[in-house]
């Protein structure tokens, strides 16, 4: 059973007087395990189908399945439930709360879920993007790459069924980006589904899978050929 299927996704806004069709009729499938960069240029409607696929929208008309459950069934609190338990977000932003410890950070997504906070889990996180030695510094007292770290930490505490990154690498140096693309490709090696929204093909390269928007439709799906390595700092087709 695929992890997420949509078929015939529509998304519509509307604006003053006027509807603004943002997606045509998307159909995709995502298989558990895979790593997929969507492409495309600003206003294709990219970020619009990562935030349906990670339910902070919902879509106009068209189905979406996650796991086999009818998505446009559920409630509202059905819904944020579901985003909580079986989704992880990662920000080019971060979207770390300041003058807070890396380990707060990395709790806070516990903080919502019926067992709250178990430091073993939050320990595991941060030891997972290599950040144990920094776990009580605070957030403001981090560098770029390392913010990007934590909020990766964050993303898996829940061990979510997919992680959701957003330009993860747009505010970082080719240096650093790098890191961050490897700790990504680590974690999909080790089971984990990863979707990413890119406008980067050397980023996108890293994936396994490239999708790509071009004015709210699907206009490319492709496997990656020469999948980019990233190994010390370096890259290695």
């Amino acid at each position: 059973m695929s992890l997420i299927e949509i078929t015939d996704i529509t998304k519509q806004y509307l604006v003053g007087d006027e509807t603004l069709q943002v997606l045509h009729g998307v159909s995709l499938t995502v298989q558990k395990g895979d790593f997929v960069a969507i492409m495309g240029p600003s206003g294709s409607g990219k970020s619009t189908l990562m935030h349906i696929l990670s339910f902070l929208d919902t879509p106009t008309t068209g189905e979406y399945l996650f796991n086999g459950v009818n998505a446009s069934t559920l409630s509202s609190d059905d819904l944020a439930h579901m985003r909580n338990e079986n989704i992880g977000f990662v920000f080019q932003s971060f979207n770390l709360l300041p003058r807070t410890s890396v380990y707060d950070n990395v709790a806070l997504p516990l903080l919502y879920t019926k067992s709250g906070v178990q430091k073993e889990k939050v320990d595991a996180a941060i030891e997972a993007v290599g950040l144990s030695h920094r776990v009580h510094n605070l957030s403001n007292q981090l560098s770029g790459g390392e913010k990007q770290r934590v909020a990766i930490a964050r993303a898996i505490v829940n061990n979510p069924d997919v992680i959701f990154a957003d330009e993860p690498t747009g505010n970082l140096d080719s240096r650093r980006g790098n890191e961050i693309m490897q700790i990504l490709q680590d974690m999909n090696d080790a089971g984990r589904t990863i979707i990413m929204v890119t406008h980067e093909a050397d980023t996108a390269a890293h994936a396994k899978r490239i999708i790509r928007i071009k004015d709210g439709l699907l206009v490319g799906d492709e496997r990656v050929q020469k999948r980019r390595i990233a190994k010390e700092g370096e890259l290695m087709k």
